[in-house]
Protein backbone atom coordinates (compact mmCIF):
# COMPACT_ATOMS: atom_id res chain seq x y z
CA UNK A 1 0.00 0.00 0.00
CA UNK A 2 1.17 3.63 0.90
CA UNK A 3 3.63 2.69 3.61
CA UNK A 4 7.05 2.36 2.26
CA UNK A 5 9.38 -0.89 4.28
CA UNK A 6 10.84 1.20 6.67
CA UNK A 7 7.29 1.55 8.19
CA UNK A 8 7.32 5.43 6.85
CA UNK A 9 4.76 7.42 4.96
CA UNK A 10 4.73 10.12 2.23
CA UNK A 11 3.14 12.80 1.78
CA UNK A 12 2.31 16.20 0.26
CA UNK A 13 2.73 18.92 2.82
CA UNK A 14 0.59 21.58 2.07
CA UNK A 15 0.87 24.22 4.65
CA UNK A 16 1.13 24.39 8.80
CA UNK A 17 2.72 25.03 11.70
CA UNK A 18 5.98 23.77 10.46
CA UNK A 19 8.44 25.40 7.83
CA UNK A 20 8.26 22.65 5.29
CA UNK A 21 8.44 23.66 1.60
CA UNK A 22 4.56 23.73 0.20
CA UNK A 23 3.89 21.35 -1.85
CA UNK A 24 6.97 18.83 -1.76
CA UNK A 25 6.78 15.65 -0.03
CA UNK A 26 7.75 15.22 3.62
CA UNK A 27 8.25 11.77 5.00
CA UNK A 28 6.32 10.47 8.25
CA UNK A 29 7.91 7.78 10.71
CA UNK A 30 7.32 6.99 14.09
CA UNK A 31 10.57 6.68 16.91
CA UNK A 32 9.12 5.73 20.11
CA UNK A 33 6.57 8.68 21.16
CA UNK A 34 7.28 10.86 18.23
CA UNK A 35 6.09 11.63 15.03
CA UNK A 36 9.02 12.41 13.14
CA UNK A 37 8.88 14.85 10.04
CA UNK A 38 11.21 14.91 7.36
CA UNK A 39 11.36 17.25 4.45
CA UNK A 40 12.81 19.86 2.92
CA UNK A 41 13.22 23.40 3.88
CA UNK A 42 14.58 27.02 2.39
CA UNK A 43 16.72 28.09 4.71
CA UNK A 44 18.41 31.94 4.60
CA UNK A 45 21.14 33.14 5.43
CA UNK A 46 23.61 36.45 5.12
CA UNK A 47 27.18 36.56 4.16
CA UNK A 48 29.36 39.14 4.62
CA UNK A 49 33.08 38.92 1.78
CA UNK A 50 35.64 41.44 1.99
CA UNK A 51 34.70 45.07 1.22
CA UNK A 52 31.95 44.57 3.47
CA UNK A 53 29.56 43.43 0.16
CA UNK A 54 26.80 41.07 2.20
CA UNK A 55 25.30 38.33 0.46
CA UNK A 56 22.41 36.73 0.72
CA UNK A 57 21.87 33.16 0.29
CA UNK A 58 19.28 30.52 -0.40
CA UNK A 59 19.46 26.80 0.26
CA UNK A 60 17.47 24.01 0.30
CA UNK A 61 18.09 21.36 3.04
CA UNK A 62 16.28 18.07 4.62
CA UNK A 63 15.07 18.70 8.11
CA UNK A 64 13.41 17.11 10.97
CA UNK A 65 11.17 17.97 13.40
CA UNK A 66 9.60 15.65 16.00
CA UNK A 67 5.91 16.13 17.15
CA UNK A 68 5.42 14.10 20.37
CA UNK A 69 2.21 11.76 20.12
CA UNK A 70 0.66 13.12 23.07
CA UNK A 71 0.83 16.46 21.71
CA UNK A 72 -1.88 15.84 18.82
CA UNK A 73 -4.60 16.61 19.46
CA UNK A 74 -6.73 15.74 16.69
CA UNK A 75 -6.39 14.26 12.97
CA UNK A 76 -9.18 14.39 10.56
CA UNK A 77 -9.99 14.29 7.60
CA UNK A 78 -11.54 17.11 5.06
CA UNK A 79 -12.58 16.46 1.28
CA UNK A 80 -13.46 19.11 -1.16
CA UNK A 81 -14.64 19.63 -4.65
CA UNK A 82 -14.99 21.59 -7.29
CA UNK A 83 -15.83 22.23 -10.44
CA UNK A 84 -13.72 24.10 -13.10
CA UNK A 85 -15.55 26.43 -14.91
CA UNK A 86 -13.16 26.93 -17.26
CA UNK A 87 -12.95 23.76 -18.82
CA UNK A 88 -16.99 23.77 -18.82
CA UNK A 89 -16.80 26.35 -21.17
CA UNK A 90 -14.29 25.07 -23.34
CA UNK A 91 -15.45 21.89 -23.56
CA UNK A 92 -18.93 23.52 -24.40
CA UNK A 93 -17.75 25.42 -27.06
CA UNK A 94 -16.09 22.30 -28.37
CA UNK A 95 -19.66 20.32 -28.20
CA UNK A 96 -21.28 23.23 -29.68
CA UNK A 97 -19.08 23.12 -32.97
CA UNK A 98 -19.49 19.23 -33.31
CA UNK A 99 -22.87 18.76 -32.28
CA UNK A 100 -24.67 21.83 -31.98
CA UNK A 101 -26.58 22.93 -28.98
CA UNK A 102 -27.01 19.10 -27.76
CA UNK A 103 -22.84 19.20 -28.00
CA UNK A 104 -22.96 22.87 -26.16
CA UNK A 105 -25.06 21.33 -23.09
CA UNK A 106 -22.92 17.92 -22.91
CA UNK A 107 -19.62 19.38 -23.55
CA UNK A 108 -20.30 21.69 -20.79
CA UNK A 109 -21.38 19.06 -18.52
CA UNK A 110 -18.33 16.86 -19.02
CA UNK A 111 -15.70 19.64 -18.92
CA UNK A 112 -17.29 20.93 -15.66
CA UNK A 113 -17.39 17.57 -13.71
CA UNK A 114 -16.50 17.49 -10.19
CA UNK A 115 -12.79 17.23 -9.24
CA UNK A 116 -12.39 15.76 -5.69
CA UNK A 117 -9.26 15.86 -3.20
CA UNK A 118 -8.87 15.26 0.55
CA UNK A 119 -5.97 16.65 3.06
CA UNK A 120 -5.66 15.54 6.63
CA UNK A 121 -5.64 18.28 9.10
CA UNK A 122 -3.43 17.71 12.02
CA UNK A 123 -3.86 19.77 15.06
CA UNK A 124 -0.82 19.92 17.56
CA UNK A 125 -0.79 21.31 21.04
CA UNK A 126 2.69 21.73 21.67
CA UNK A 127 4.19 22.73 24.59
CA UNK A 128 6.37 25.25 24.09
CA UNK A 129 4.24 26.59 21.18
CA UNK A 130 0.55 27.57 20.32
CA UNK A 131 -1.68 25.20 18.90
CA UNK A 132 -1.24 24.67 15.25
CA UNK A 133 -1.95 22.36 12.31
CA UNK A 134 -0.62 21.10 9.49
CA UNK A 135 -2.59 20.36 6.64
CA UNK A 136 -1.11 17.52 4.72
CA UNK A 137 -2.87 15.96 0.87
CA UNK A 138 -4.43 17.36 -1.35
CA UNK A 139 -3.74 14.57 -3.84
CA UNK A 140 -7.01 11.92 -5.14
CA UNK A 141 -9.29 10.80 -2.02
CA UNK A 142 -8.54 7.18 -2.46
CA UNK A 143 -5.16 8.16 -2.09
CA UNK A 144 -5.28 10.20 0.80
CA UNK A 145 -7.78 8.05 2.80
CA UNK A 146 -5.45 5.23 2.36
CA UNK A 147 -2.38 7.48 3.83
CA UNK A 148 -5.31 8.85 6.56
CA UNK A 149 -5.43 5.20 7.71
CA UNK A 150 -1.69 4.40 7.65
CA UNK A 151 -1.19 7.32 9.35
CA UNK A 152 -3.54 6.63 12.20
CA UNK A 153 -2.19 3.07 12.48
CA UNK A 154 1.44 4.28 13.14
CA UNK A 155 0.17 6.56 15.51
CA UNK A 156 -1.19 3.43 17.36
CA UNK A 157 1.47 1.58 16.81
CA UNK A 158 3.18 0.41 19.71
CA UNK A 159 6.68 1.54 20.39
CA UNK A 160 9.22 -0.87 18.99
Amino acid sequence: MFPVQDNSLKIIYITGGLDFKQGEDIKINREEDDLVFKGKVDKEWEETISGGLRITRKETVEETVKVAIQDIEGIEIFDESGRSLGKAFLWGIGGSLLMGPIGLIGGGFIGGRKRYKSFIVIQVKARDKLTYQMVLGGEKQKDVRNKYDSLIKLIKRKSD
